[in-house]
């Protein structure tokens, strides 16, 4: 998990820490959580070493990462995972999308299995994603939560409800995508 620029490792409300708790204890993953002091890729590479050391130093061959990323942290994983094998999914949450030119090169190259483009419709950046669409596919894919901000204040139930069910598929969640892309209160774009 990636912070947004500046933002704690624990986020709004412990929001990253409750998450990590369930994810762990539901699927059984090692969730580490980053700061994000500065956007840079210096920190974004410095951040993935530490991954494939720990996991070295754990005996795990063949790992996976799943990278969730708030804002700022959000834009760096959809910037750089396709530098990364390992990275296998990415839910971007409202990315501020700064660098369009280096997001439209990051979606075509994306070699992952999934990578989750989720805006709150009031946030400031919502609207930047039209131009971002054409390039949704089997792979990249948008999706909208209506009514929620940059916060997303009196929803982060649904975001970690989203989250999971984004990575993991698992139908745990209380929230299901039906056959049209709709996800609860959610909406996928079209």
């Amino acid at each position: 998990m990636k912070t947004g620029i500046t933002g704690s490792i624990f986020g709004y409300k412990n929001k990253y820490v409750k998450m990590a708790k369930s994810f762990h204890k539901l699927h059984g993953c090692t969730v580490i959580i980053a700061s994000n002091p500065i956007f840079s890729s210096e920190y974004f590479n410095k951040e993935m070493e530490f991954i494939k050391n720990y996991a070295h130093s754990h005996y795990l061959s063949g790992y996976q990462v799943y990278f969730f990323g708030y804002g700022v942290g959000g834009e760096l994983g959809v910037l750089y995972s396709h530098k990364f094998p390992e990275i296998k999914k990415v839910v971007s949450i409202n990315a501020p999308l700064w660098e369009s030119d280096s997001i439209i090169e990051a979606l075509t190259r994306f070699n992952g299995d999934d990578l989750y483009m989720v805006y709150g419709d009031k946030e400031l950046n919502y609207p930047k994603t039209s131009q971002y669409l054409k390039y949704e596919n089997d792979k990249i894919h948008f999706v909208t939560i209506l009514d929620a901000d940059h916060y997303f204040k009196g929803k982060l139930r649904y975001l970690k409800d989203l989250t999971e069910e984004l990575f993991f598929g698992s139908g745990k969640s209380k929230l299901q995508i039906d056959k049209t892309g709709n996800v609860g209160h959610f909406t996928k774009n079209s």
